[in-house]
């Protein structure tokens, strides 16, 4: 994955800031902004993680509903 993919997928995509998503994949900030930069080669799970996280709090927030729906 391409530096301006990563960057992409992060702000238009997925609408959180490099501290959201580092805090979100585990990594440290830096290691994203400079993956974003391109000076550092892009950590091949990043894309992977975050999308595991999103699946998660997007299961959170059906269930979420499922239970406002409920009640």
């Amino acid at each position: 994955m391409r530096a301006a993919d990563v960057k992409a997928l992060r702000a238009r995509l997925w609408g959180i800031s490099q501290a959201g998503l580092a805090r979100m994949t585990g990594y440290a900030k830096n290691t994203i902004e400079r993956a974003e930069a391109g000076s550092r080669r892009v950590p091949p799970d990043l894309v992977e993680r975050t999308i595991r996280e999103l699946e998660s709090a997007a299961a959170e927030l059906r269930a979420t509903q499922r239970l406002d729906d409920a009640a």
